[in-house]
């Protein structure tokens, strides 16, 4: 009878332990399934270093609104010992913070950034193994944790923030807080046996430079972008089909762009969208962008080429006129010529710092050297020498052989050069001639 009962009990045991079994990873796995990662895209600000806007991402969990928290691959500060000299050599070391959403959104209203959400289609492991990774740094020895008060949030916050004891060495065109996030989210996805592809873009037979795509964020600073041009070289003026800037992914608004259109393909080529959907984080209407100085290097250049004719002109036809109006055309063009070369020359010692000792990228060459030479300097040991004797000056010609190389490699298409420049070359080819070929009108006694 016992055997029976037994196996009766068995029979009506075993459908409740599968239901257990089923149930249970189940219910350990809904709090840890429910965390969101997002892609935040913060646009440009007004500041020179958020001109390009910002990136980071994104962990909240929906039972937990407490846990909503950023990782910010931008963290530096200016405090650093020789900052900027460190910035110059490509030397300067950036780091990681985990900071709460709220403050991190505070930061970007202060300067008008709008943050743009897109939430990322990840699988629960994706999402747990990209918060580890992130973490494993957090983890490090040396990490410190910062409280804030922040106001506009909601009321009075206190926030809190942790940074750790770990950096690397920032890039601009190939490692920084947008390469880092991006990188991110694909090592995860491929370490599950899946990757990103962008199958919308094949076919697409637009090129792009990396000079062009960082001119749509400098047009509001012709200065600054006249700064950069000047240190740039022909390695971002390489043209790169819109494929192959997926892989580059340096500006926050391009790697934005570029997921919206990205898919997850898996093992069995199934597609799914990686991003989930878009949406802005908080309600904020970017204020017009202050308008550009109206004295841009362009009109500034041009107008000292339009001075360089004019003294070169004025001093040739003083040679007909008496001594005190001729010794005024070489008081004024002696001043024009002076000015233009050292402050050429200080612009060459620059470039030639950034040249042979700078780690940043696209920088190792600059065919702008034929134009801002630091040998301008000494040069006018020479200038001054032949011109208060009277004598032809024997080395101006080498200005103008500076200013033939600097059209040749224009014309070529070697190197992008901005249009401001072409002035500068033209200054260089007219005084470089008529220093060599004026005729001895100058008296010695100058």
């Amino acid at each position: 009878m016992r055997t029976p009962l037994r196996l009766l009990f068995c029979f009506w045991l075993l459908p409740l332990l599968a239901m257990a079994q089923v149930s249970a990873p189940v219910a350990q796995q809904r709090p840890m399934d429910s965390l969101q990662v997002s892609l935040l895209t913060c646009a440009p600000g007004h500041q020179i270093y958020r001109l390009y806007g910002h990136t980071a991402l994104r962990f909240q969990k929906a039972e937990r609104p407490k846990e909503d928290w950023t990782y910010n691959f931008g963290w530096f500060s200016f405090d650093t010992p020789n900052f900027v000299l460190k910035f110059v050599l490509g030397l300067t070391d950036y780091s990681m913070c985990q900071e709460s959403t709220a403050l991190f959104l505070s930061g970007q209203i202060a300067d008008d950034m709008p943050v743009t959400e897109q939430v990322l289609n990840l699988t629960p492991n994706e999402a747990r193994a990209l918060q580890a990774e992130l973490q494993r740094i957090l983890t490090k020895p040396g990490s410190q944790r910062r409280e804030f008060a922040v106001e506009g949030i909601s009321g009075f916050d206190t926030l809190v923030m942790i940074t750790p004891d770990w950096t690397y060495r920032y890039n601009f065109l190939y490692d920084n807080c947008t390469t880092r996030a991006v990188h991110a989210i694909i090592k995860v996805v491929e370490a599950q046996g899946e990757r990103v592809i962008y199958p919308t873009l094949k076919g697409n037979d637009q090129m792009l430079t990396q000079r062009e795509m960082i001119h749509e964020f400098t047009r509001q600073s012709p200065w600054f972008e006249f700064g950069q041009d000047l240190l740039l070289g022909p390695e971002v003026d390489q043209k790169h089909s819109v494929q192959e800037m997926t892989r580059l992914n340096f500006l926050p608004t391009y790697a934005q762009n570029f997921f919206a259109v990205a898919k997850i393909q898996d093992a069995q080529g199934r597609l799914r969208p990686l991003v989930n959907h878009t949406q802005p984080l908080f309600p904020l209407t970017p204020q017009p962008k202050r308008p550009a100085l109206p004295f841009g290097p362009n009109l500034v250049l041009w107008s000292w080429l339009g001075l360089c004719v004019c003294l070169t002109f004025g001093e040739y036809r003083s040679r007909r006129a008496g001594a005190p109006t001729q010794r005024a055309w070489r008081i004024w063009a002696g001043t024009f010529d002076t000015i233009t070369f050292v402050l050429m020359g200080l612009v060459g010692l620059l470039l030639t710092l950034m040249v042979g000792w700078s780690e940043h990228p696209a920088v190792g060459t600059n065919w702008l050297l034929c134009l801002f030479n630091p040998l301008l300097l000494l040069y006018m040991v020479s200038y001054w020498w032949h011109r208060r004797r009277g004598r032809r000056d024997v080395l101006a010609p080498w200005l103008a052989v500076g200013a033939i190389i600097y059209f040749t490699v224009k014309i070529v298409g070697v190197q992008v050069f901005p249009t401001a420049t072409d002035a500068l070359a033209w200054i260089l080819l007219i005084r470089g001639l008529f220093l060599f070929l004026r005729p001895g009108f100058i008296s010695a006694s100058e």
